[in-house]
């Protein structure tokens, strides 16, 4: 099987380093169930989805002024607003008859 195809152009650094922060603190909380574990880990958890919902927003802004200024050339206006009218599509893998 070939290697997944990142389509993630917004995940930099940043997120990153919260991802890593959140897992380390979570592991902490599962080990020591005290109050201030957890709390700390919940508000890790509230921080790093605020800074990835906000770097997929600035991604979403970037492609918006980007049509806005393709909006004369047809061709790349439709194109880019059709990448972002699709949004998620899953892969669908047909089963097949072993023998």
């Amino acid at each position: 099987m070939e290697p997944k195809e990142n389509n993630k152009n917004w995940f930099n650094d940043l997120c990153k380093n919260a991802i890593f922060r959140r897992n380390e603190l979570r592991k902490k909380a599962l080990q020591n169930t005290s109050d201030e574990c957890i709390r700390e880990f919940e508000e890790q958890r509230k921080l790093t989805n605020k800074v990835l919902r906000r770097e997929k927003r600035l991604l979403e802004k970037k492609k918006i002024e980007e049509i806005e200024v393709n909006r004369y050339n047809a061709k790349k206006f439709f194109k880019m607003t059709g990448e972002v009218k699709v949004g998620f599509k899953p892969q669908t893998h047909p089963t097949q008859d072993r023998k």
